[in-house]
């Protein structure tokens, strides 16, 4: 986070809580003035496997809730877990809507928005339920609940041979959060072969009044490659 303030960012976001020191966190932040952009919720889980015990993601859900809370963080982040072959897909997205349905109810009081992310299975996750942006739309929209939302990852998105520009307008309503990594090889934008002028244009053409993530695996010196990164963006 120290690190994050003196390239002048403002949000910082990490994944699973577990092994952070939450209150130590949240102190720091406020030392160097950032906030948390997201948090993974946890636990890491496959909710499409059979015999899973669903009591074990509701306790770690409950917990990431607490998390959120004590670093005045506004979204949680999920996904789907690996999916079964043994079972229709469709039943086990339905399953997921269900899930979601849930949490996204247990989250709204507190004011946390819930974030669904499809992840790539070409190069990354392979055997991930959700691995397209319409998969997890369909989750998103069967859900239908206000705080809770598309998380557009524009690499895994890339990687699928989704385009972006397209997905980015299409579904501007429900986007509640958006990362990016430039596609081959996730380093900052510059360094592979996407048009990140044009994409960072078209988020600021469809009014999208969130953070951009950089999740991505720097090329060379974190401070050099973010700066990169921010060069990408015209506005």
């Amino acid at each position: 986070m120290r690190a994050a303030a003196k390239d002048g960012f403002k949000f910082v976001e990490f994944f699973y809580p577990e092994g952070k020191n939450i209150s130590e966190l949240a102190k720091a932040a406020k030392e160097v003035g950032v906030e948390f952009a997201s948090v993974v919720a946890t636990p890491r889980f496959n909710f499409s496997l059979p015999g899973v015990n669903i009591d074990e993601y509701w306790q770690g859900f409950k917990y990431s809730i607490e998390v959120a809370k004590e670093l005045g963080c506004p979204r949680l982040v999920v996904t789907s877990g690996v999916g079964f072959p043994g079972a229709k897909r469709q039943l086990q997205l339905d399953n997921l809507v269900k899930v979601f349905t849930e949490a996204a109810d247990l989250a709204k009081p507190h004011g946390i928005d819930v974030v669904f992310e499809a992840a790539n299975t070409k190069v990354d996750h392979p055997g991930v339920l959700v691995d397209t942006t319409p998969d997890a739309v369909y989750v998103v929209n069967k859900v239908n609940r206000d705080n809770f939302l598309l998380q557009y990852d524009i690499y895994h998105s890339i990687v699928m041979g989704e385009d972006p520009i397209e997905l980015l307008e299409k579904h501007k309503e429900i986007i509640g959060y958006i990362q990016i990594a430039d596609a081959p090889g996730r380093g900052e934008p510059g360094t592979g072969e996407v048009d990140f002028k044009t994409i960072f244009a078209k988020i600021d053409e469809i009014g999208y009044p969130y953070q951009v993530g950089l999740e991505i695996y720097p090329t060379t010196e974190s401070s050099a490659a973010v700066k990169l990164a921010r060069s990408m963006d015209k506005a």
